[in-house]
């Protein structure tokens, strides 16, 4: 697939070494090195030896010499030359004054053997180059490497042209068609192919074994089976070496030529989802006397972990799958995903506070390249019904989900978890439990805006909880803020501003510049509402915590705004406070919302640039009210243009994403207000009928309460 031989070309012609994991091709790359050695002209050309067939170091110098036809000499004048007595020797002679590339294919299981026949080559022969395919370098002098990446892998979502020009998918489809010639790619064979490529990780081996089972199972079927990938996977060419028939076959071959302790921290080290930093694996995987600082170096050099440069250890998910049927077998596997589960409860406690201050950034980044391990630990703690690890484990991460727009992740995960505990959290965790209940509530709380009855039960239990919670120590700051936000909504303002003014005398200065924040966006009297959220500008910045910051100055410019009042140095420095780090979600309603100001401070290129700046961040994962916010932005500014037709149709996408999943009801309200403004801006008796029938309906009432978006960061 054209991997190889651009890394021939791009190396000197000294001593490459094509170093691979099991299955991923090496030994084609080697006959790859041999095309591009040819097609430069270099002497005599290149000579394969095969070595995977070997069983004795000692026959490498012998393999060589049947490459070359120098296993015997020729008479000269009806004589015989005495030849070398040794092998090796006789190799150089028979290389002297020569140019050419010898290829050593499959060195890994006569590693120290094939290693000195190059050192010697190269030191005696200076015409000679010598090319090693194998999945550890052979460390000699003048070596260079040549990693084989996988084949190159699609992303979730592309379409059916997009995912055919990925390599992985072409050989998928050229295997396939072969078994099965009327094998293609369409809206339904798509998702499935490129499941099948990414969870055997562009393996090229584990493709072709993949793709001679379309014919029976269909994609579908086999993309759903791949758990069981090493039962599954098996049937390759008969006139294949044993060790390319089956997908296990492979991984075994490598794995029996791991030392006992390459083989432990293997085991050890599959507990880890995506990888682990070294610091990690040395708490996890370190007990019983290994040396994970030694041992980790030698999986790198065999090839069984990848090192991408970010300073962790990755293994590719069908040696990952090897290596926990192997710590099963063990009967280890539970005390290292308890370890595990363990490592990363400490990461996430110790994280959580530092994420409303001046680390924020740096334990968001931390915890981000942890977060399927996180999930991991999680899992393993909901399946096993660790229940005290779980409610902690989620608890603590609901804030970090939050931030990172994970919500419905994070009410799925706590639905599971509150699950184990329906009985309420025993002594000690209560605070935990509260943490997974704000994951679960803060998705509720759009739907029933409308409920009364809910929303007024909710307030309740909410209230105990709190304040159970309280009496175990100190509570995430964002419980008390939910619980004002619930008790405004369910229509006690005055009780939900005494609750806002006692948490803006707080000592927690996050928890006083969040109550100053929404008194004075919701709440407050127009004479004191900038000046609250002004404070909550000033608390947030003293802290360093960036999105506490961008919600503050975002809501402090929308009542600037409405009086007129200029705002350019607020959107200035808002645009760049979240950028890069927050979800695409969070990312559009920043967005959008900074269009709406531009606009209404008369800067509609700023504002179109703004909105097309969200359109981009659209894709298959972002939720509909996202993609509500981005129709709605572009109706706002083609009706700033005066394009009244762009500005309805813009509209009509937003009311068909609206009217097709469960509608917040102050975003459905604002968004037939705005529809019915465009049409009856265009005079039609169509706009008069639309919008009276729905000013009508009883299904579709406005919103009435004010407690609206600036109190509630992050509202969609």
């Amino acid at each position: 697939m054209g991997r190889a031989r651009h890394a021939w070309r791009s190396r000197p012609p000294c001593a490459p070494q094509a170093t691979a994991p099991p299955g991923e091709g090496g030994s084609e790359a080697g006959g790859h090195g041999e095309s591009g050695y040819g097609e430069r002209g270099y002497g005599k050309g290149a000579w394969l030896a095969e070595l995977a067939p070997l069983t004795d170091p000692a026959d490498v110098v012998r393999s060589v010499l049947e490459a070359l036809g120098a296993d015997a000499e020729p008479r000269v004048g009806g004589d015989w030359r005495r030849d070398p007595p040794d092998p090796a020797e006789r190799l150089v002679a028979s290389l002297a004054g020569r140019e050419l590339l010898i290829i050593l294919d499959n060195c890994e299981h006569v590693i120290d053997a094939a290693a000195g026949l190059a050192e010697l080559v190269l030191r005696r022969c200076p015409g000679v180059r010598v090319l090693a395919t194998s999945r550890e370098p052979l460390g000699v002098p003048g070596e260079t490497l040549a990693p084989i990446p996988p084949l190159g892998l699609p992303p979730e979502g592309v379409t059916p042209g997009e995912a055919g020009g990925y390599p992985a998918v072409r050989l998928l489809l050229d295997r396939a068609r072969a078994v099965s010639p009327g094998f293609a790619l369409d809206e339904h064979t798509t998702p499935h192919v490129v499941t099948i490529c990414r969870r055997l990780d562009g393996m090229p081996l584990a493709i072709e074994l993949a793709a001679a089972r379309i014919r029976a199972l269909g994609s579908e079927r086999l993309a759903a089976r791949l758990g069981d990938r090493f039962r599954l996977l098996t049937g390759g060419s008969r006139t294949a070496l044993p060790r390319h028939r089956t997908l296990s076959a492979v991984v075994e071959w490598s794995w029996d030529l791991l030392t006992p302790e390459e083989r432990t921290m293997a085991e050890r080290l599959a507990v880890f989802a995506g990888g682990a930093a070294l610091d990690d694996a040395e708490l996890v995987c370190g007990d019983d006397g290994l040396d994970v600082v030694a041992v980790l170096p030698s999986l790198v050099d065999k090839s069984l972990l990848e090192t991408p440069g970010d300073g962790r250890f990755r293994m590719l998910e069908t040696i990952r799958a090897y290596a926990l049927q192997r710590l099963t077998g063990n009967g280890e596997l539970d005390r290292y995903r308890r370890r595990h589960a363990a490592h990363f409860l400490r990461l996430a406690e110790e994280a959580e506070p530092r994420l409303r201050g001046a680390g924020q950034l740096e334990w968001m980044a931390r915890l981000t390249a942890e977060q399927d391990n996180l999930n991991a630990a999680l899992r393993w703690a909901v399946d096993s019904r660790e229940a005290e690890t779980a409610l902690r484990l989620c608890g603590t991460l609901s804030w970090y989900w939050w931030l990172r727009g994970h919500r419905g992740q994070a009410a799925d995960w706590a639905g599971q978890v509150l699950e184990l505990v329906p009985e309420g959290p025993s002594a000690g965790l209560v605070r935990a439990y509260a943490g997974c209940r704000f994951a679960v509530t803060v998705t509720r709380l759009g739907t029933i805006w409308m409920e009364p009855g809910r929303l007024e039960e909710i307030r309740r239990e909410l209230g105990d909880l709190v304040e159970a919670a309280r009496r175990e120590g100190p509570v995430h700051p964002m419980l008390p803020i939910l619980r004002a936000v619930v008790t405004a909504m369910a229509g006690r303002r005055e009780e939900a501003a005494e609750m806002l003014d006692a948490y803006a005398a707080s000592d927690d200065p996050w928890l006083a510049g969040s109550a100053l924040m929404i008194r004075g966006g919701s709440l407050g009297l127009p004479g004191d509402s900038e000046r609250d959220v002004e404070e909550a500008v000033r608390r947030f910045r003293a802290l360093g915590e960036r999105w506490g910051l961008s919600e503050a100055l975002l809501t402090l410019a929308t009542l600037r705004a409405r009086r007129d009042a200029p705002t350019a140095d607020l959107i200035d420095e808002i645009a760049g406070l979240t950028e890069g780090w927050v979800s695409a979600d969070d990312t559009i309603s920043t967005l959008t919302r900074l269009a709406e100001l531009r606009l209404r401070s008369g800067d509609a290129e700023g504002a179109a640039a703004d909105v097309a700046a969200a359109r981009s961040h659209v894709s298959a994962g972002v939720s509909p009210y996202a993609l509500v916010q981005v129709s709605m932005g572009e109706a706002k500014v083609a009706r700033s243009r005066g394009d009244l037709d762009g500005a309805v149709a813009a509209h009509e996408e937003a009311l068909a994403v609206l009217e097709a999943h469960p509608a917040i009801p102050q975003q459905l309200g604002t968004a037939y207000a705005e529809y019915g403004r465009a049409l009856l801006a265009k005079a039609t008796s169509t706009a008069r009928s639309r919008v009276i029938t729905w000013r009508c309906a009883p299904s579709a009432p406005l919103p009435t309460c004010q407690f609206s978006r600036p109190c509630w960061p992050g509202w969609p």
